[in-house]
Order: structure tokens, then C-alpha cells, then sequence
């Protein structure tokens, strides 16, 4: 999935970089940089979560809460039995 956001992001990007490049209208040329803007930072912050994910003995948030599930879980069965 992030794969997938990631390259309509950089569609998004690419076309409103077109559109600010074509429209003559200041007020466009603002609002189309403003979402410009918005977007590069998304882009930015995609690009930074992958190079985490891909560092040996990154851990990310739903990888810690999945670990203590286990951890919960192996409790319960040792206290508990298998049933």
C-alpha cells in the first residue's frame, strides 16, 4: 500500500507542478504551491519511513504492539494452558 501512495503522490506532485507552470493566475499559482507544498512534505516523510523500515533492527510502532501481543499471549498459555 505504501508503494502505492507513494507513486500518487509523485503523480500528484508532477501535475501540479504542470498546472503551476501553465496557469497565469497568481491566486492559482499560490493555492496550486500551497498543495505543492503539502504534497513534497508527504513525499518526504514516505521516502523517510522506508529508509527506517529498510535499517537492520527498525522496529516501527505496530511491530512493538504485535510483539507484546505475542508476549501477552505466551503468558496467558503458560499460566493458562493451550485452552
Amino acid at each position: 500500500m505504501k508503494g502505492d501512495e507513494l507513486a500518487a503522490l509523485v503523480a500528484l506532485r508532477d501535475r501540479l507542478a504542470r498546472q503551476i507552470d501553465e496557469t497565469n493566475s497568481a491566486r492559482d499559482v499560490a493555492a496550486l504551491s500551497r498543495m505543492l507544498d503539502r504534497v513534497l512534505e508527504r513525499i518526504g516523510q514516505q521516502q523517510r519511513d522506508a529508509g527506517k523500515r529498510q535499517q537492520p533492527g527498525h522496529r516501527t510502532k505496530k511491530d512493538e504492539i504485535a510483539e507484546r501481543r505475542r508476549q501477552r499471549e505466551a503468558e496467558r498459555r503458560a499460566k493458562f494452558g493451550n485452552g
